[in-house]
Order: C-alpha cells, then sequence, then structure tokens
C-alpha cells in the first residue's frame, strides 16, 4: 500500500501528493500464448514514460551478470508521470517493446491503485499484450485530479523474454517516441548456446510459478560419478536402478494424471559433450522417448497422502554423465498461494544422499513515493512457511508495530506530519501498519532521511488461519534484521517471513458402562502440563469428546486425573480410572484422552421350578416361561424379561439390581386340559398368579410353580363334497377311515353318503390328534379321473366340540380323441370340393350321448376332434359327390379298413385315433361323330375323303385330325370327359376341288360331351362349277364364195384339268 503525506505550498496553504502503486508483473517458468488486445484507450502525449532500463535476470527476476542471450530473462524498469498531463478517463500511455522483447506474462490486467484516506482506491489498468504494455486511467483519476491531485507519477517494471539476437547494444523500444535502451553488459543479444557441461552432484530445483497456475514443476539433476561414490551404486554403463524418494511439502500434491510429464533426461557425457544436453529419454507412462541412449524406464508411486512419490528409473546409466528427473505437482486448492513458501526434499532411497529446495511466489509492486527530497520510507513483502502455511487464507492480514526515532525534533520539519504517535521527546513515536500474505505493501508515509525504524510483529495479530507462529524474521537485502535507516527518496525494501509454530491440545472423551444414568452425568478432570498450565474440564459420559479450553506447543505433555468424588453412583460400585499423561503431537487434532467408567451395580437373583401334575400331563408344554420386572426402591424400572423353565427342572434370573421383581406365569393352557396354577416364594403360598420377590445384594429367592391339567374330551365328523363332472346317484356312499393318537389309538371306518350328510366319531380325548384317509376303490367312478382333498387330513380335537372334516371327491371326465385325414384321388381329382364335412356323434360306455357335431376337413390335410369323453363315436362323411364324375369312398380307422360308410372310433382316456378318408372321382365321358356332306355341282367319286382337325379343352388339351368319307359315313372321336368342349376345322387344302367353287358349312362348329352319349356334327362342302364359253365366227372367201352353203355345223368336246370329259356338242 502507498502512503500519502502533506506539504506546504508556497503561498502556505497545504496540498496533498499523490503516491501511486503500479502492480508489476510476476516472473514464471512457462508462459501462456495468446494476444488479448487492450480496451480502446488514448495516448495522452503528455503522460511521460523515462528512465528505462534493462537487467538480465533469472526466471523469479533476481539479477544476473554478463549479456543477454535469445530465451534469456530480463527485466525492464521504468518511470511515468503524468503530472503534466490533464488526465481524463481514457488517457493512457503505452510502451511498445520491439522486437527483441516480448512480456513474460500475457494476457495480463493489473490495476494501478493509490492510498486515498487510507483506502486503496484503483485510478487505471495496466494491460499487457505479447510486446505491448498499455496503462489506461478510469474516472476516478480524474475525480481526483479534480479534487487537488496533480503530481500524479510513479514506477513500473515488467518481466521479459529474449526474442532475437543482434549486435546493436543498445534495443529500440517505443514510449513517448522511440528510446534506444541500453542492453545489460556489452555484445548486444547472442544467440542460444548451451550451458558448459560440468559434471552434476545430487541438486534439487525448484520451476518457476505461474500466477494463476494451477501446478509447479520439480527438478532433479544427477550425476553418475557423484552417486557412485556417495550412494555406492554401480553405474558403469550396467543396467541399474535408482530409486528417489521425493516428498512435499505442505500445500502440494502430486496427481497420476500428470505421469506423462514425469520425464528422464540424458544430459551428457564428459569428455564427449561440451555442453549440457536435454535428451528425453522416458516417462512415466512406460512411453520410450528416445533408445538412443538405451532402454530406460521410469517407475512411479504414491503413497496415501498424496505428498511422497517413490520415483524409480531404471536403464544402462553411463559413467561420469548427467541425467536429469523432471515432474509435476498440483496446488492444493487449485491455485498458488501467494506468500506461502513451497518445500521440496528428494533422497536416494537408504542413503544419505538428499536434496532440497524450496520456491515462492510473491505479488510485487513497483512503488512510486513522491518524496520530498530529505524523505523516504520503506515497503514490507510478506512470506509465510513451515507446515499448514498452504492453508493461511489468501490476503490474510498481519499488524507490524513500527518504532522510530527522528534526526531532529519533528518541530523541525514543517512540511512533515510524524505518523501514529509522536512521544513526548519530539524525537520518537511509534504507529503501526497491515502487511497482506504474498503482498508488497507500502508504508503509507515518509520519514526524515536518517531516521531509524525499527520493526516488530507479534503474528498471532491474525486469526484467520487459527495456526501459531514462530518467531518473525525481517531481511533486508541479504541480512537478517528488523531496523533500517531511511535513505533519501528511496523505499526501502523489506522482507517479512512467518515460520508456523504448531500447538495443539488435548481433549478428554468419558465414556461409561454398566450405567445408562451415568451417561448424561457430569464428570469433573483437573490436568496439569510441563509447560506449567493447570486446569479443569468438565465432561459428559456420553462419548463425545471435550477439547482442553488451552493450546500448547507440541511436545508439551500433560497429565489428566479424573475427579474421584464426582464420579460416584448410589447403589453402584466404581473403580475410578488412573490418571493418564499425553504427549501433544498433532497440531491439527487433538490428542484424544480416553476414559472409562464400568459401573458395577449392587444384585442378587432368583430361580423359578417348574412342577407338572394331573391326568392330562402328558399334555403339557416341555418348557414354561415366566416374565419378570424389577424395579428399585425409587421404582425405576431395572431389569425385566422372560425366563423358560422346563418341566421338572429349575432356570434362574441373576444380576438383577436391589429392590423388589414381580413373577408371574405366561399362559401355559393346552387344548385338551383344565390348568391349575399354584405359586410358592421360598415356601410360602402365593395368592394369585403373581409373586412379588424382594432381591438383595447376593440374594437367591426360590419359586416354586405347580401346572396340575385335567384332560377334555370333543368330537369329529366327515362329509363328503363331490364336485367336478361326475354326478353321483341316490344311495352313493364313500368309505373313510380314521385313526387317532390318544392313549387307546382309536380307530375304524365310517360309510359316508355323498349327498354330504356328516358321520361323527365322538368320546375322543381333547388334544387328540385323529388322522382321516378315504379308501380310493370306493370313491373310482368309471370313465372318470378322481382327484381327493381334504379340508384338514389331520383334526385336533377340542373340548366340547365337534371338528368337521371335509372330504372332496372331484372328477374330471377321461376324454380322448379322433383326426380325419381326408384323400382325394381319381382322374376327376380336381373336381373334387376344396374340403369335406364328417359328421360324428359320440357316447359314453353306458351308452349315453356326450359330444357329436360336424368337422370340416381340407383335401390332403386333416382335422381333429379332442377332450371327447371315453366311450366310442360314429364317424359318417356328408355327401361329397360332383357332377360329372363317379364318386367311391374308402374307411380306415388306424389302418384298419371299414365295411360301409360309417367308421366307429373307441375313445380311451389320452388316445387319438386316426380316420382317415380316401374319395377316388372317376370322370364320366362321352364322344362325338363327324360326318361329310357333299352338295352342289360336284359328285364326289368312290372312295374320296375330307380331313376335319379338332381341338378339345379337357385337361389333356386333347386334339387331332380325322379322315371323314365323302359318302357321309360318321367318323367318332370317344372317351373324351363329360362337359369337355371340342371345336372342329375342315381342312381347307383336302377340300379343295378344281375348277370349282367351296362353302363349307358345320351343324356346329363346337361340341359340349355329355355323359354316355355320341353327339353328332356334320361338315357340308358346297361345290358351283367354275364356267367358261367360246364363240366359233365363220368366214367364207375365195372365189367360189358364191356357191358356199349357208351355214356350217361344228363339233365339240370339253374335259375339266383332270382330262375328263365335261361336255360335247354340234
Amino acid at each position: 500500500m502507498t502512503g500519502h503525506t502533506r506539504v506546504a505550498a508556497p503561498d502556505g496553504r497545504r496540498y496533498r501528493r499523490l503516491v501511486l502503486a503500479f502492480t508489476a508483473l510476476v516472473a514464471m517458468l512457462c508462459t501462456q500464448i495468446g494476444i488479448v488486445a487492450p480496451a480502446q484507450a488514448a495516448d495522452n502525449p503528455n503522460i511521460k514514460v523515462s528512465d528505462l532500463v534493462l537487467t538480465k535476470t533469472d526466471s523469479n527476476g533476481n539479477p544476473q551478470g554478463g549479456g543477454l542471450r535469445v530465451e534469456d530473462y530480463a527485466r525492464l524498469d521504468f518511470s511515468w508521470d503524468a503530472s503534466s498531463a490533464d488526465v481524463k478517463d481514457g488517457d493512457s500511455f503505452t510502451i511498445d517493446l520491439g522486437s527483441y522483447f516480448r512480456n513474460l506474462e500475457y494476457p495480463k490486467s493489473t490495476p494501478m491503485t493509490v492510498t486515498y484516506n487510507g483506502q486503496q482506491v484503483e485510478i487505471g489498468t495496466c494491460d499487457l499484450t505479447r510486446t505491448t504494455v498499455v496503462c489506461t486511467f478510469n474516472e476516478k483519476a480524474e475525480e481526483l485530479k479534480n479534487s487537488g491531485f496533480t503530481a500524479i507519477s510513479g514506477t513500473g517494471s515488467a518481466m521479459l523474454r529474449v526474442l532475437v539476437a543482434t549486435d546493436s547494444e543498445t534495443a529500440d523500444i517505443t514510449t513517448n517516441g522511440v528510446t534506444s535502451v541500453d542492453l545489460p553488459d556489452t555484445g548486444g543479444i547472442g544467440e542460444v548456446i548451451g550451458t558448459p557441461f560440468s559434471k552434476f552432484r545430487f541438486d534439487k530445483w525448484a520451476g518457476g510459478l505461474l500466477s494463476d497456475g494451477s501446478k509447479m514443476q520439480w527438478g532433479l539433476n544427477f550425476g553418475t560419478e557423484y552417486l557412485t561414490q556417495q550412494a555406492g551404486l554401480p553405474l558403469d554403463g550396467s543396467r541399474q536402478t535408482i530409486t528417489i524418494t521425493d516428498t512435499l511439502g505442505e500445500g502440494l500434491y502430486f496427481d497420476p494424471a500428470t505421469f506423462r510429464e514425469w520425464i528422464l533426461y540424458y544430459r551428457g557425457t564428459e569428455g564427449q559433450d561440451s555442453v549440457i544436453t536435454l535428451n528425453a529419454l522416458t516417462d512415466a507412462t512406460g512411453n520410450d522417448r528416445s533408445l538412443t541412449w538405451g532402454d530406460f524406464d521410469m517407475d512411479v508411486e504414491i503413497d496415501a497422502t498424496g505428498r511422497v512419490a517413490t520415483i524409480k528409473v531404471t536403464g544402462p546409466f553411463l559413467p561420469n554423465s548427467n541425467y536429469s528427473v523432471v515432474y509435476w505437482c498440483n496446488f492444493e486448492g487449485g491455485e498458488v498461494t501467494r506468500g506461502v513458501v513451497y518445500d521440496n526434499e528428494a533422497t536416494i532411497t537408504g542413503t544419505e544422499v538428499q536434496g532440497e529446495s524450496s520456491r515462492t511466489f510473491v505479488e510485487s509492486f513497483s512503488i512510486t513515493v513522491n518524496m520530498k527530497a530529505g524523505y523516504g520510507g520503506f515497503d514490507i513483502t510478506k512470506l509465510a512457511t513451515g507446515a499448514g502455511a498452504a492453508t493461511v487464507p489468501a490476503n490474510t492480514e498481519f499488524t507490524v508495530d513500527v518504532e522510530y526515532e527522528l534526526p531532529a525534533a519533528a518541530s523541525n520539519y514543517a512540511d512533515w506530519e510524524a505518523p501514529g504517535t509522536l512521544n513526548a521527546d519530539g524525537l520518537t513515536g511509534t504507529t503501526t501498519m497491515t502487511v497482506i500474505l504474498g503482498q508488497k505493501v507500502p508504508f503509507n508515509g515518509t520519514f526524515p532521511q536518517g531516521t531509524k525504524i525499527t520493526l516488530s510483529e507479534d503474528p498471532n495479530s491474525e486469526n484467520a488461519s487459527g495456526l501459531s507462529w514462530g518467531t518473525p524474521v525481517f531481511t533486508i537485502g541479504s541480512s537478517t534484521t528488523n531496523t533500517l535507516t531511511i535513505s533519501d527518496q528511496i523505499s526501502t525494501a523489506v522482507t517479512l517471513t512467518n515460520t508456523t509454530a504448531p500447538q495443539g491440545t488435548f481433549a478428554v472423551k468419558k465414556t461409561v458402562t454398566g450405567s445408562a444414568e451415568a451417561v448424561s452425568k457430569e464428570f469433573s478432570f483437573d490436568y496439569s502440563c510441563s509447560d506449567g498450565s493447570t486446569g479443569s474440564l468438565k465432561v459428559k459420559g456420553d462419548g463425545n469428546a471435550v477439547k482442553s479450553d488451552k493450546n500448547f506447543a507440541l511436545g508439551t505433555t500433560c497429565t489428566i486425573t479424573e475427579d474421584a468424588s464426582s464420579a460416584q453412583l448410589a447403589e453402584y460400585s466404581l473403580d475410578v480410572p488412573e490418571a493418564q499423561t499425553v504427549e501433544i503431537s498433532d497440531a491439527t487434532s487433538p490428542v484424544e484422552v480416553a476414559f472409562t467408567n464400568d459401573y458395577k451395580r449392587l444384585s442378587g437373583g432368583f430361580s423359578v421350578k417348574k412342577t407338572v401334575a394331573g391326568d392330562a400331563a402328558d399334555l403339557a408344554p416341555a418348557s414354561f416361561d415366566f416374565e419378570y420386572a424389577c424395579i428399585d426402591a425409587a421404582g425405576k424400572e431395572t431389569a425385566s424379561g422372560t425366563l423358560t423353565v422346563q418341566n421338572g427342572e429349575s432356570a434362574s434370573a441373576e444380576d438383577i439390581p436391589t429392590g423388589t421383581c414381580t413373577v408371574s406365569e405366561k399362559s401355559a393352557g393346552v387344548d385338551g386340559a383344565q390348568l391349575a396354577t399354584k405359586l410358592t416364594v421360598d415356601g410360602e403360598a402365593v395368592d394369585g398368579n403373581t409373586a412379588t420377590v424382594n432381591v438383595t445384594d447376593g440374594s437367591a429367592v426360590v419359586v416354586e410353580a405347580t401346572n396340575t391339567y385335567t384332560r377334555e374330551r370333543g368330537s369329529f365328523s366327515v362329509k363328503k363334497a363331490v364336485t367336478g363332472e361326475y354326478t353321483p346317484v341316490e344311495g352313493d356312499s364313500f368309505t373313510v377311515k380314521y385313526t387317532c393318537d390318544d392313549a387307546d389309538k382309536t380307530e375304524g371306518t365310517l360309510n359316508v353318503p355323498a349327498d354330504g350328510t356328516a358321520v361323527t366319531v365322538d368320546g375322543l380325548p381333547a388334544g387328540t390328534s385323529c388322522t382321516v384317509a378315504e379308501d380310493e376303490a370306493s370313491a373310482q367312478r368309471d370313465g372318470y379321473a378322481l382327484d381327493v382333498s381334504y379340508s384338514s387330513d389331520k383334526v385336533m380335537i377340542e373340548k366340547c366340540k365337534t371338528q368337521e372334516v371335509t372330504v372332496t371327491n372331484e372328477y374330471t371326465r377321461l376324454v380322448g380323441g379322433f383326426t380325419v385325414a381326408k384323400t382325394v384321388d381319381g382322374d376327376g381329382a380336381q373336381l373334387a370340393p376344396a374340403s369335406f364335412d364328417f359328421d360324428y356323434s359320440c357316447a359314453d360306455a353306458a351308452g349315453v350321448a356326450t359330444v357329436s357335431g360336424t368337422l370340416t376337413v381340407q383335401a390332403g390335410s386333416s382335422a381333429s376332434v379332442a377332450d371327447v369323453p371315453t366311450g366310442s363315436c360314429t364317424v359318417k362323411e356328408k355327401d361329397a359327390s360332383v357332377a360329372n364324375t363317379q364318386l367311391t369312398t374308402k374307411l380306415t380307422v388306424d389302418g384298419a379298413a371299414v365295411d360301409g360308410d360309417t367308421a366307429t372310433v373307441n375313445v380311451t382316456d389320452g388316445a387319438s385315433v386316426a380316420v382317415e378318408a380316401t374319395n377316388t372321382y372317376t370322370r364320366d365321358r362321352g364322344s362325338f361323330s363327324v360326318a361329310k356332306k357333299v352338295t352342289g355341282d360336284y359328285t364326289s367319286g368312290t372312295g374320296e375323303s375330307f380331313k376335319v382337325n379338332y381341338t378339345c379343352d379337357d385337361a389333356d388339351k386333347t386334339s387331332g385330325s380325322l379322315s371323314v368319307p365323302a359318302d357321309g359315313t360318321a367318323v367318332m372321336v370317344d372317351g373324351l370327359p363329360v362337359g369337355t368342349t371340342c371345336t372342329l376345322t375342315e381342312d381347307a387344302e383336302s377340300s379343295q376341288r378344281e375348277g370349282y367353287a367351296l362353302a363349307t358349312s358345320y351343324s356346329s362348329t363346337t361340341v359340349m360331351i355329355e355323359k354316355d352319349k355320341t353327339l353328332p356334327m356334320t361338315v357340308t362342302n358346297e361345290y358351283t362349277r367354275l364356267v367358261g364359253g367360246f364363240t366359233v365366227a365363220k368366214t367364207v372367201d375365195g372365189d367360189g364364195a358364191q356357191f358356199a352353203p349357208q351355214s356350217f355345223g361344228f363339233d365339240y368336246t370339253c374335259v375339266d384339268g383332270a382330262g375328263n370329259e365335261t361336255m360335247s356338242g354340234t
């Protein structure tokens, strides 16, 4: 935190000067990648950035000698001044790192704060990208400026990584303009070169911490020569195993999920490598990274605490060579805790070879104290270490006392106001400041140059962690001191480290046995401890531990003694436990001291003896139960229970608290007998059924109980119930036998009517058990299955009661069945119907009809009738004849032929008789004839015939040709199925006659075949003679023409194409 002071203005007025705190960037081993652009802002050219200085550092910001090389760490320190700038909301200044550097941590936002009226006020934010720092003021800066704060200035620093090499001795960094900043040492920035080879010993190291990291890196460098000499390991190139035990400090734990990042490296060999190399060999998941230097393995086991790892690395370790193991752990709570010192140590298991390291993350601040010449200040960075330090809540505050001694009286410093309380001498004073774990906090004010400051702290001023603390250690530079002298315009850096000094305590737990009331009783304990502490505790006997009202340093011993008088209880004896001495050994949990008081109640007892008598004594139970309930002198129940006593024996109740008990027998009555009970106590008769026993310490009172049993008698009856499918006839009865277990072994036979009339057997002793059983032969009925059930097959005789037994006969008709299979055959089978109906009628052995019906069976299939009562059935097929066919039917029963058209089936229980019915269909047939008729001009010759074709639609597609004589003789086609249609067609070529025209006609072109008939068909050919003629013209010529006759005669003869004369004439 930054303070403010008051100085006199030239005109005598006072004005307040602003002191601004700018949060610096913290070094990290690894950086996050990515760029986040800052919010829109406008650089104010009047904000000056100056005094830029580059310093070579390690990863934690510690200055290092020598020049820079690529990948080195550096720190940029600078000053800024906004005193002459009219700062407004949104104004900013920018530092551009150029091409040689980048920010170590980015993107990142850091608030700019000032102390105003003792409070931190944020006036802006600095945003880091990869190569820029942009600091932007907000409206608060403008408000403070308007309130009179004008001198706003400060300094800052940023950790960097080197990016590229250069021969230049300066690096250009842009602020208000390009500034050439001198590079550390000489030679510019060199390229990366390896570290010159040197032999490792056994060294532990820690990686840098990320501000938002969830884990950190540890490493272990070891040389084979060193381990051979110090640990006796023969690391000569043969395959060997090195076992390392690594123990984390507070606030850390190992996570197996990171095992892939646990890597064994080969770092080079003396005489072979000039620089330290880095060659991955294997990791903890068993993944070989390289086999160039041999086959190596790493095995890791983590204990139950998560803080101890056993690391075994195995392989051909080369002599005079270096190796490293690098591994990771996680932060408890998920992130690094500012100000906590994280520790780690490693040993070669079984040896004294050991290495250790630690690392802390402290949020660092660059402080601007606009001090007037002659004044200075200081700041304190707060750290914590030791067991439990990692559990201290973030931002925990501690109070530091500040004593100061001025070089001159305070009155000599007119422009300065002494902080806190100034003593009467005007030279010395005291004040306080609040420091915060993990932060650098400036003192809120200044002191004149030469002021001597003495710092002190009561670390127990914080109460958030619940820890105890050792003596605080103040460090300035490399010196351990709590005093400093104020330098001119310098803020002296102080580190304050607190180490936990764990304390613990004890807790007393009281348990009691033997007395329920002692559980709520309060017991007194006194204690005295080796540190001189004494005290007392009140603890109840409920087993809940009560902590001491004080804490003690670990190692303190305390003796705890129970107050014997507070432990006593009336009516009980007690041996008070001995005092116990414990050592305070645990800072996290109280050491528990357990005391147990075993109370013994004063007690006595009693016994109960049982005697059984009477003519029904044999019915008495083997044992008898007696209930007892006991109270003490105050009437409070002390004991209760049940005693079980065998006949003729005794049972005791012991350890009964002194007082009285009542004893009563539970019901001991039995069926078939009357009970009378007599009680005595130590021989004295007792009225009623309850005995009262006075129990004194050590007493053994005797209670006697005599039970007398007198036998009772009763009867039982049997009646018949008939159910199911059988109906009994009048006079039907059934035989039932009975046997009893009475002393006479009574037995007999009953004739029980089927109509439900009960038959009684009486005069049996109560308690007798009789068993009834029906004679199976008398119960059987022809054609029925029998199931016999009893309302109870055993009956217990009760006094004056008739116990009824019902014997139920359930009859189920025996049934079978038959199956009818249908086969269709013959040349007319295709005309048969698709299904056939069979009528059946069934009767039992007595001829009483049972079932009947019609069964439909598909051709080529079968159908069944089931659940037919035993007896016989007749099966007959309904008419299945088909037009145009002749039907014959054949029946078989289980393969045996049946005469006639009716099959008789004998149905037996569970049987399935097979009936087969075969229908043979023979088709009816007929014929047709064809005759030729010739008419017209043509006369047929002897033997002349004509060809007539026919086609039929029967199944065989019958067809053919007929040679039909011209003389009218009919030609027949027979054997055709009735219903067949045949079509006639005369062969055109065979009917043609040369010289004639033909016209053919049919009596019918088609014919339908009828049964046993020949249907005539006539084909008529009518011929018409084809005719022509000729003309004879006569011409007479010559000189004798006048002599020619008037007419001339010509003879002619005509033949047809066959040479036959057709006509002649003159």
